[in-house]
């Protein structure tokens, strides 16, 4: 699983990566209240990302939620 980067990548960037961009343009007001602690929370997951899917060595670490699909 840890070598699906192309949905790693997407999955960042569908779910924090433009959620200030929703943010302002749905709820102005509650971006411009807590703008850096939203700045904040983007930027550490973006640095999360940025790790092998497996990076403590393991072959089972790293499932992003949409990577597995049961066929049912």
């Amino acid at each position: 699983m840890g070598g699906n980067g192309s949905m790693r990548e997407l999955k960042e960037q569908i779910s924090y990566g433009s959620f200030m961009t929703v943010l302002q343009n749905s709820v102005p007001r509650l971006l411009d209240e807590h703008r850096e602690k939203l700045a904040a929370v983007r930027n550490a997951v973006a640095m999360e990302f940025q790790l092998p899917a497996s990076h403590d060595g393991g072959s089972n670490w790293g499932l992003v939620h949409g990577d597995f699909w049961s066929g049912k």
